[in-house]
């Protein structure tokens, strides 16, 4: 199949409207990363959101579309099993048996497709630039005909960008329904143990964390939920074609819950907008 630059995306067919290029930056949160940080086999604070990792550039009308979630960058299934297995080994070994997603999956280019958001509202079709020629090809919604673009961003990176993103109206893509229970699995409880509770960094964390939640609860991100709906993409539901299973008890303790603190299911919708208005604040 035929390739080109992601930087030669543009919504425009017309050279003298072409849009600088710009760096989008896949998630710019700053709060509910002890959790990712945990069960990507991380340290508190190695998560940092100004690396390459986190970035890719595009036009700027491209980089509008990203910011809006009307469009996203979604890794391979292969690479998303990958990120699963790692996950649920994490979650079933102690804070010292964890393994580290560059482990898994290292720091290099990987292959992405573009694919519409839950905020594509207007149809519209994109087009390739070819500076060699000035001329441009056209793309239909909803872009299957795209190739694959390589990229240096992380794939953990993007899927905190396409899990808010990507529509949950059924049918749900197996792609991208394990998106949906990935993200949810790394958004769970994690152990209170090691670094995680030692480190003075931790301690400033925090109550960072505890501020930016207007001190509502300084461990918020032990029951955040990423997903709109539970209920479709919990891990019994029968369209998913990838088997999941729950943690094993390790013996290692979790932060309990204050007294009188609402359930995780209760409070999840509330955390989750949350999420959203700080993910993508410019």
């Amino acid at each position: 199949m035929f390739s080109f630059s992601i930087t030669s995306l543009t919504t425009t067919s017309a050279v003298e409207t072409l849009e600088p290029i710009k760096d989008f930056c896949l998630f710019r949160q700053i709060v509910w990363f002890r959790a990712r940080e945990y069960w990507w086999g991380l340290e508190p604070g190695d998560i940092d959101i100004d690396s390459h990792l986190n970035r890719v550039s595009v036009r700027g009308d491209i980089e509008r579309l990203l910011s809006v979630k009307a469009l996203t960058l979604v890794p391979t299934k292969e690479i998303v099993d990958t990120m699963l297995e790692l996950t649920l080994y994490n979650q079933k070994h102690s804070v010292s048996e964890r393994r580290r997603c560059f482990d898994a999956l290292p720091d290099q280019d990987y292959q992405y497709r573009l694919v519409p958001g839950s905020e594509m509202k207007d149809r519209i079709p994109l087009f390739v630039f070819d500076s060699s020629s000035g001329t441009f090809e056209r793309f239909n919604y909803p872009y299957d005909n795209l190739p694959l673009f390589t990229l240096g961003c992380y794939p953990f990176h993007s899927i905190m960008h396409s899990d808010f993103a990507l529509s949950r109206s059924r049918p749900i893509h197996d792609t991208f329904l394990s998106i949906f229970k990935l993200s949810s699995r790394w958004a769970s409880h994690y152990p209170h143990v090691g670094s995680f509770v030692t480190s003075p960094r931790v301690a400033a964390i925090i109550a960072a964390d505890a501020a930016a939640d207007n001190g509502d609860d300084p461990y918020s991100d032990l029951d955040s939920t990423s997903g709109e709906d539970d209920n479709m993409v919990s891990d019994s539901d029968s369209d998913s074609s990838v088997s999941i299973e729950e943690p094993k008890d390790t013996g290692l303790s979790v932060f309990p819950y204050p007294s009188g603190q609402p359930s995780i299911l209760s409070r999840g919708a509330r955390l989750w907008n949350q999420q959203r208005q700080l993910a993508f604040r410019t």
